[in-house]
Parts: C-alpha cells; sequence; structure tokens
C-alpha cells in the first residue's frame, strides 16, 4: 500500500525551524463551509497550469462524495484568501456547489506562501519547471533543500536534481512546462550547451524520443562537441609555419612528428614510431644509425 503523504496540518513543525518567521501548529479544526465567491485565489500559487481534463473528474468527484479534504485559507481584504487547495477550489465551482469546507487560519505572507508552495510541493502533477521553481522560491525564503525534502516528503538529491532544471535553455524549461518533454528529457539535456539543448529538444518533440532515444543522441552529440574543441584547441596553439614544417619532416622520415611548444619558448620535438624497424629506418634517414649502434 503507497504511503499517505502528510497533508498540510503535518508538516509544520518541520519548517518552524529554518523560516526567518516561525511557523506555529495549525488546530485540526473546526472547518467552516465558506461561500466560493468569498474566496481568492492565492498570489503565491506554484501551480501555473491547471488542466482542464484533471479538473473536470475532481468536479465529478465532489458532485459523488463532496470536498473530502478541507482548503486552507486566511482572512482577506475582501473576504478569504485561499493558502492551500485551490484545485478543489476550481473544481468545486465546476461542480456546481456553493461552498466548500475551509480551516481559517489568520497568518501572515510569509507564512502563507511557505504553506502554499509546499502543500503544492507534495502533489505529484507539477510540471518539472513549477516543481523546481517552488523549490528555489522556498530556499530563497530561508529553507535548507533537507527541510524542503522532510516537509515534501523528498530526498535532498531529488530537490537537487529538481533546481537543476532552472538551469536550461528558455525553449527547453517551455516545453517542459508544456508537457511535451519530462523530467527525464530535462535531465539528459543539462549535460549540452544551451543552443544544443534547444536544438535537441526540438528533434526530440518532432519524433517523440523516449528518455532513452534523447540519451543516445545527446551522447552523440556531446562526444561530437567534445572532438571539435580538442581540435579547435590544437588549431588555436599550432602556428601555421609550424604545421606546416612538421608535415614536411612527416613526410621526409615517414613517421608522424610534433613540436611541442611551451609559451617561454623551449619545447620538444617528438618522432613517434611503431616498432624498432621503424626506428632504424628513421635513425637511418637522419644518418643517425651508426650512432645508435656504438
Amino acid at each position: 500500500m503507497a504511503k499517505r503523504p502528510r497533508d498540510t496540518l503535518d508538516y509544520l513543525a518541520v519548517l518552524a525551524g529554518e523560516t526567518a518567521t516561525p511557523l506555529s501548529p495549525l488546530p485540526a479544526g473546526p472547518f467552516l463551509d465558506l461561500p466560493l465567491t468569498d474566496i481568492r485565489p492565492s498570489p503565491w500559487q506554484a501551480r501555473k497550469h491547471f488542466d482542464p481534463g484533471q479538473l473536470a473528474e475532481l468536479a465529478d468527484t465532489i458532485r459523488e462524495h463532496g470536498v473530502l479534504q478541507p482548503v486552507l485559507v486566511r482572512p482577506g481584504p475582501e473576504g478569504y484568501e485561499l493558502i492551500a487547495g485551490e484545485r478543489r477550489w476550481r473544481a468545486a465551482q465546476l461542480a456546481g456547489i456553493e461552498t466548500i469546507p475551509a480551516l481559517v487560519r489568520d497568518v501572515g505572507d510569509e507564512q502563507a506562501a511557505t504553506l502554499g508552495l509546499v502543500e503544492n510541493l507534495q502533489r505529484s502533477d507539477l510540471n518539472p519547471i513549477e516543481e523546481a521553481e517552488g523549490y528555489r522560491t522556498l530556499i530563497d525564503r530561508g529553507l535548507s533543500q533537507q527541510t524542503i525534502g522532510v516537509a515534501v516528503g523528498k530526498s535532498v538529491s531529488t530537490v537537487s536534481r529538481s533546481l537543476g532544471m532552472l538551469d536550461l535553455a528558455d525553449p527547453v524549461k517551455d516545453a517542459l512546462r508544456d508537457g511535451q518533454l519530462s523530467h527525464a528529457h530535462g535531465r539528459v539535456l543539462l549535460s549540452l550547451p544551451k543552443a544544443e539543448q534547444a536544438r535537441l529538444a526540438q528533434l526530440a518533440i518532432r519524433r517523440a524520443w523516449n528518455s532513452r532515444q534523447i540519451e543516445q543522441a545527446a551522447r552523440k552529440l556531446k562526444q561530437r562537441i567534445d572532438d571539435d574543441t580538442r581540435r579547435g584547441r590544437r588549431a588555436r596553439r599550432e602556428d601555421p609555419d609550424i604545421a606546416a614544417l612538421s608535415e614536411r619532416i612527416s613526410d621526409h622520415l615517414g613517421a608522424k612528428v610534433e613540436f611541442r611548444n611551451q609559451p617561454t619558448g623551449s619545447g620538444q620535438f617528438v618522432i613517434h614510431y611503431a616498432s624498432a624497424d621503424e626506428c632504424n629506418g628513421i635513425l637511418m634517414k637522419l644518418n643517425l644509425l651508426d650512432l645508435a649502434s656504438d
């Protein structure tokens, strides 16, 4: 049986030690039935997209069974402001009901924002960028990755990997927000330069690649980039006159030669050979074979 996630009422004590404004535990009740029209959404909502299909399914459940988990609100300038539970509030409107069970708590802006973010981050249906931005906001509010992990029931490494999604190129982040790419796609693309991230992301979307397919393509692309980088470095280091001289000597000796110059002006002249016979042939061309046999 899957472990039931902790709800908003349970994890406040975890957060209390690290927020700038300490969070006190919320009471378990009583709950009020508030008119839906008296409630306004939170300005700190981590979720930017609400899937219409999922909202419709939740609305059907609410019509049949009612709202099973109260929303969390605080008093506002005009009625109440949501802290947690916007999906339930929206689905209740679709269901055509007039009131919703709510826990009213008088908390400040910082507490309200933290509670709302953690409540959303406990759920599995945020897109990767919404999740990462939620973690970043909590960190900016003074929480450590360890505390966030405990609060949302995830490991520190999971939180850290999620934050890495914010380093992706903007077109890739947009594709992750829209559901065109998955978290696994995003992790693979992080290994590439941003320009290549966007190009490969578009290719993956057009060809409907899974995570294994994009990983294979990214590995080949990264190898090509690394090879091009190494060749470019060699080309920049090598003086054209030295390169021409190396080629002439190499042709004369029938072996690869290198000039390894240092910034100080010193360096090495290296002749490569693959066998003793090849070495003797080189020495003969240099009129050094007699010296080698002495």
